[in-house]
């Protein structure tokens, strides 16, 4: 399924972006958002997001 997540308005292919606070995160069919603070990593290393709905 490709163009289905953009960042910044420019479409991604790779999962391996690198997302940094006031990027914006559209995502088909579930809408805008805009990432907020990053309150640190989880158990198996992934990111975790604040992040509020872009109106």
């Amino acid at each position: 399924m490709s163009g289905v997540v953009e960042l910044n308005y420019e479409t991604i292919t790779k999962p391996d972006i690198i997302v940094e606070d006031g990027d914006i995160l559209t995502i088909r069919g579930h809408g805008k958002f805009i990432i907020g603070d990053i309150d640190g990593t989880t158990r198996r290393g992934r990111l975790r997001l604040c992040a509020d709905r872009y109106i």
